[in-house]
């Protein structure tokens, strides 16, 4: 999942994503869209190359799992 539309700094927005219950929370609101696990792939690689730290953030009562560049 992608988030879509909002953007608040200077990395491109499609390096964020989610998953498990806040994907699914997210890609119903139309706040994200789903990806496949190549595109995902793809996304992690121009991050790296972007220079950007991966930074994940969990909640454990919920399965929630942000992916943060």
């Amino acid at each position: 999942m992608l988030h879509l539309d909002l953007k608040k700094c200077n990395v491109p927005l499609d390096t964020c994503s989610s998953f498990g219950y806040a994907a699914e929370y997210t890609i119903r609101r139309g706040l994200a869209r789903e990806v496949s696990r190549g595109e995902m792939l793809e996304n992690l690689a121009r991050s790296k190359e972007l220079g950007l730290v991966l930074s994940v953030y969990q909640r454990a009562q919920r399965g929630q799992a942000l992916n943060l560049n």
